[in-house]
């Protein structure tokens, strides 16, 4: 079979889809990835996929989109695919749209978080409003002319059905995109290794380190890990944490880089960095008090591939990684108290550390590996 996925851009296809391309192509699938072009392109080509170019903009425009559905309407038609997979808003709804009206035979969508718009209702602004209504839209057309949707969480599956969006015998719940747990583990980076980058960084050797990675916005929970930062600093002077990730210049969204640099004496801001894999290693705990509507966020399943103990929140996506008490601890999102108190749970605690990162490492290769991932994709989205 011809079987497409089309994505907005091709950094996401080579991060989270490389093993359902390589099982596709090992099961005599012709695998086609339709993305616009980027330094991607031969990695995936090395896969063994065909990558086909296509101009798509990130956000919504009328003449933008209209040009796209356009493009994607002549693509289908000259290519004849089988399985048109699209991922993300836009192809979920104008690539399904075009797929359907060429006569593809089988057209799936995958939900992989609703993002920031859906945080708390009453927090929105107009503009937000209205650009949620447009959302709402093209979900409720996208999931109409789709033969299956794949969400990756229960609470996404579950605003879907309350808002009259899907059908229950349209929904398969795969949770997260998977990691390879061969490629992330502690084992993979030497102890020797591990110290020089923890001292490079200008940690000794005792200092307890607490990472969250990711961008510096308010719904990822930056305020709240730097509050609990400061609640810390004075108690534990080896307690230091640590960000990864873009500052957000626009206040009203987040924290900027000016403020990033000045938070306390026991926080460093590290900007955006491609050696997230060493970070994770020298890292004792990791967070992430997000309640940013997740798909299953990938810088936890990284830290717990890694064998490190998290702390997140009792919010969409984040909530499927965690077994309180077994492999960290869940906290209620906005709530800096908490957080500060299970970090320090667990900096005080080496023992607790390690038998938590075990238990995640556990949890990671039996529900979230990237082969069962894409192997139930393969069986029960495609069921091939």
């Amino acid at each position: 079979m011809k079987i497409g996925l089309v994505y907005p851009d091709d950094f996401s296809v080579w991060i989270f889809r490389k093993k359902l391309i390589l099982m596709l192509k090992e099961l005599g699938h012709d695998v086609y990835v339709i993305t616009s072009p980027g330094e991607f392109v031969e990695k995936i080509e090395s896969l063994g996929a065909i990558h086909v170019p296509i101009g798509m903009e990130r956000f919504v425009g009328v003449r933008g989109d209209i040009k796209l559905f356009v493009e994607l309407f002549k693509l289908f038609k000259r290519l004849e695919l089988d399985v048109v997979h699209n991922f993300t808003i836009k192809p979920n709804t104008y690539s399904a749209i075009a797929a359907k009206l060429v006569g593809t035979k089988k057209i799936y969508n995958s939900v992989t978080g609703l993002g920031y718009l859906y945080r708390y209702p009453w927090e929105s602004s107009i503009k937000e409003k209205i650009l949620k209504k447009i959302i709402y839209v093209l979900y409720w057309i996208g999931t109409r002319v789709a033969n299956k949707t794949w969400f990756q969480n229960v609470d996404d599956v579950n605003y879907f059905e309350s808002k009259g969006l899907i059908s229950n015998n349209q929904i398969v719940l795969i949770r997260s995109s998977g990691i390879d747990v061969k490629e992330w583990k502690i084992e993979s980076i030497e102890e020797n290794e591990q110290s020089q980058y923890k001292k490079s960084l200008g940690f000794s050797v005792n200092d307890v380190v607490v990472l969250m990675v990711a961008r510096a916005l308010k719904t990822k929970g930056i305020n709240e890990y730097a509050e609990a930062a400061k609640i810390l600093q004075a108690k534990y002077k080896e307690v230091k944490f640590l960000l990864v990730g873009g500052a957000e210049e626009d206040g009203n969204l987040g924290l900027s880089s000016d403020e990033l640099k000045n938070v306390a004496a026991n926080f460093q801001w590290l900007g955006h960095r491609t050696d997230i894999k060493q970070l994770i290693a020298i890292s004792d705990i990791c967070v992430l008090p997000s309640y940013y509507r997740e798909g299953v966020p990938r810088s936890l399943l990284e830290a717990m591939a890694l064998s490190k103990p998290i702390v997140t929140t009792n919010s969409a996506g984040c909530k499927e990684t965690i077994e309180s008490g077994v492999n960290g601890f869940m906290i209620e999102p906005r709530n800096e108290r908490q957080l500060a108190e299970a970090i320090e749970k667990l900096a005080i605690d080496e023992e607790l550390r390690e038998r938590m990162g075990k238990n995640g490492r556990s949890k990671v290769e039996s529900e979230f590996s990237e082969e069962y991932v894409a192997k139930s994709l393969i069986t029960k989205l495609y069921e091939l």
